[in-house]
This record gives C-alpha cells, sequence and structure tokens, in this order.
C-alpha cells in the first residue's frame, strides 16, 4: 500500500509540476544587486536608477511586455478601467538581440516581445542562463525609448511612474486569432 501510495504522490508531483510549468513564467525586479519585492496590489518603489527586469520562461518562448507612462492604460490592461489596450491587439515590437542599449520600448500601442531561443538569440543582456527547458534572462533598464518621436531618456530623468505588464498570448490556428494569458501588472513608483 505504502508502495502504491508513493508512485501515486510521484507522478502528481510530476505531472503537477510538468503542467503547472507549461505556461508560467516568473518576473523579478533586480535593483543593485538586490531583489526588490512587488507588493501584493502590484506596486514597486525604486530609485531613479538603472534597474534588472528578469524572467524566467521555458526556451523558444516569449514574454509580451507592454510598457507605458499611462496609468488609465495601464489600469486598463490589468483590467481596473475599460479603455482599449491595443497591446493586446497587435504582436509585440522587435528589440535589439542582447539589449546593448539598456532600454525598454515604451508605447501606448504594441508591447515589446522578450523571448530565448539560444545563446546567440534572444532579447536579454548577454550570457542568460538555460537548464532544464528553461531559461532565465536579466534586461538592464537604463533608458526607456519613446517611439513617437523617437527619443531615449535616461531613468534618472523620468518625471512620471513607469507601468509594464506580462503577459503571454498563443496563437489559435484554428480560430485565427490569439489568445492572452492572465497580465501580471507592475507599477513602479520612483523614490
Amino acid at each position: 500500500m505504502k508502495k502504491h501510495f508513493f508512485c501515486l504522490l510521484l507522478l502528481s508531483l510530476f505531472v503537477g509540476g510538468v503542467l503547472g510549468q507549461d505556461r508560467m513564467f516568473v518576473v523579478k525586479f533586480i535593483q543593485e544587486g538586490k531583489v526588490i519585492s512587488v507588493d501584493r496590489t502590484g506596486e514597486i518603489t525604486l530609485r531613479k536608477q538603472p534597474f534588472q527586469i528578469q524572467i524566467e520562461h521555458i526556451i523558444d518562448e516569449g514574454v509580451l511586455v507592454g510598457a507605458t507612462l499611462e496609468d488609465d492604460l495601464y489600469r486598463s490592461a490589468i483590467g481596473e478601467a475599460d479603455l482599449e489596450v491595443s497591446w493586446y491587439e497587435n504582436t509585440g515590437m522587435a528589440d535589439a538581440l542582447f539589449n546593448d542599449d539598456k532600454a525598454v520600448m515604451v508605447s501606448n500601442d504594441a508591447p515589446n516581445y522578450w523571448f530565448y531561443s539560444s545563446a546567440e538569440e534572444h532579447r536579454f543582456d548577454r550570457d542568460p542562463r538555460e537548464s532544464r527547458g528553461r531559461y532565465v534572462g536579466k534586461r538592464t533598464i537604463a533608458n526607456i525609448a519613446l517611439l513617437d518621436p523617437y527619443r531615449k531618456i535616461p531613468i534618472q530623468q523620468i518625471k512620471k511612474d513607469l507601468y509594464f505588464v506580462f503577459y503571454e498570448s498563443t496563437y489559435d490556428m484554428t480560430k485565427d486569432e490569439f489568445n492572452r494569458g492572465e497580465p501580471l501588472g507592475v507599477h513602479i513608483r520612483w523614490k
């Protein structure tokens, strides 16, 4: 009896671990080498200095990252207001490989698409880690890149709060539509 119970326990842990990780990603914010906690309301306070966003996800899968300076757009994206969110209708913008400009593109129209395919093709800082079908990539944010008109602003000069919405999107060929995963919203306040 104990043997059967042990086998069932192992099987449930294995299946639960695989299914639970199938679409899951983990996001962390790091500043000055320390992980900074996001509170239960999705808010975080950072210094107006460069920081890193670390994402852990499945290899060959990416995360869409909406970035904005607009509170209303952010609140709509996470379901607290009722504006149309074009991030959810558009595919992601193509950042340069390896994040050499240490920036995040801020747009109210399209999200960033951060992915890892291999050590030679990804949207993170150089040398992300990979293990057991998952990757951990860090993206340093020292600037925001506004697109219309294009200009780069150092983090130290930002005058407004910065908002991020992280989510997955998969394409359903049978319905010819994208299915969006549950968004994870983070509101950055500055010290």
